[in-house]
């Protein structure tokens, strides 16, 4: 019997078809996708029989190789410092010029210094305490890194000299000005004046030293005088003393004397008024005088023994200072006699003198005839005419005894 589908079983039916269809068709294409056909290789290409020139390959440089390129830094050197004492220590050495080096103290870095064009570096460093030291130095970069080293070098610091010393000066003026101070005995010091080295003296076995060193102008010094090793190396140095020179005081005059008698004689002089006057006697000071406000002044010096003299005189500071001195008179002293001569004096009359000689003014005129008779055979002495009027300068004679 025939059996009939329902208009409604039939379209589902289809429907399936289709489905089916459709799922047949996604599995094809995925077969498709994956195992489709295995295509040809490639034909090989025929070798041709032309030559081909080989090009050498050229490796491009690496900073690996260009480092192995490089020659190797050169160690900087540090030389010898010799004998050293404590305080600041000048270090030198050589290196690359323009490169930097630093400067090791027992395993420390203490500075840094540049080499010079000579290849030459320097620097001052403090070893303050006596004892070893290890010093080297090294070579660095721009960053700080260590291109090479020198040889460490065991330096020997002795403890430092005591440094010398300036005495003060008060008072001087301009001329030749003698130094003094102290040191170690036997050691040699210099003499800096405005930073200027102008000489050098040993340290006597007192320790004590003396240099004598001309100032010709007046104005502000600085002085300081330091010690010195035999190779001239500065080893101590005292402080800088300032000192101001005045004005170099006009030379002092002394008036010639002709005729002297053994005894108490009077030298006379000129010079700036106020100022003192020391009288030197065969190079030693006897005494020292003022001068009057007339310029003039004068000095009854012990001659007690006949025989040549030298004498001089030489203006003084307040302080002391020695300044510019006269021209140095030689005079002979002839034996005690009767009298002796005597240059008139400001302020002198003859009562005056008689009081001075004889303790008694009425005995003037004794020195009148006895002036007199030695005006007739010395033309130095004047003839007293006006006993009232004698001149400052005129040569008088004066007797031992006056009756």
């Amino acid at each position: 019997m025939t059996q009939y589908r329902t208009e409604e079983q039939v379209k589902k039916f289809d429907i399936f078809k289709i489905v089916t269809f459709g799922i047949l068709v996604i599995l094809l294409l995925f077969a498709f996708r994956f195992f489709g056909p295995v295509q040809n290789p490639p034909a090989i290409a025929q070798a041709t029989t032309e030559p081909t020139t080989a090009v050498p390959a050229t490796a491009e440089p690496t900073e690996a190789t260009e480092a192995e390129a490089a020659p190797a830094p050169t160690s900087p050197t540090l030389d010898s410092p010799g004998e050293v004492t404590a305080g600041e220590v000048t270090l030198t050495g050589t290196g690359e010029p323009g490169s930097e080096v630093e400067i090791v103290v027992d395993g420390k870095v203490v500075g840094q210094a540049t080499v010079d064009s000579d290849g030459k570096w320097s620097f001052a460093t403090d070893l303050p305490d006596a004892g070893e030291y290890e010093i080297s130095v090294q070579s660095v970069d721009a960053d700080g890194k260590v291109l090479a080293a020198s040889e460490a070098v065991a330096l020997t610091v002795a403890e430092a000299l005591e440094a010398p010393a300036l005495d003060s000066l008060d008072e001087v003026t301009a001329g030749e000005v003698t130094l003094t101070g102290t040191g170690e005995p036997g050691s040699e010091v210099e003499i800096v004046v405005d930073g200027k080295v102008v000489g050098q003296a040993t340290v006597d076995s007192d320790g004590k030293w003396s240099f004598a060193t001309d100032l010709p102008d007046a104005g502000e010094y600085e002085i300081s005088v330091q010690s010195v090793d035999a190779d001239g190396k500065v080893l101590a140095e005292s402080n800088a003393v300032a000192l101001t020179v005045a004005e170099a005081l006009e030379a002092p005059a002394l008036d010639s004397l002709n005729e002297v008698t053994a005894g108490e004689v009077t030298l006379t002089g000129t010079g700036e008024p106020g100022s003192e006057v020391e009288i030197v006697v065969d190079g030693k000071v006897v005494g020292k005088t003022t001068v009057g406000r007339n310029g003039q002044w004068s000095f009854a010096a012990d001659l007690s023994e006949a025989g040549d003299y030298k004498i001089s005189v030489q203006g003084v500071g307040e302080a002391g200072s020695v300044g510019a001195a006269s021209a140095e008179m030689s005079i002979a002293v002839a034996p005690e006699d009767d009298g002796q001569a005597y240059i008139v004096q400001a302020d002198d009359w003859l009562t005056k003198l008689a009081l001075k000689f004889y303790s008694d003014l009425t005995k003037y005129p004794a020195i009148v005839e006895a002036t007199n008779a030695k005006a007739q055979g010395d033309s130095t002495f004047d003839v007293i005419t006006n006993p009232d009027l004698i001149e400052i300068g005129q040569k008088l004679w004066i007797p031992a005894e006056a009756p």
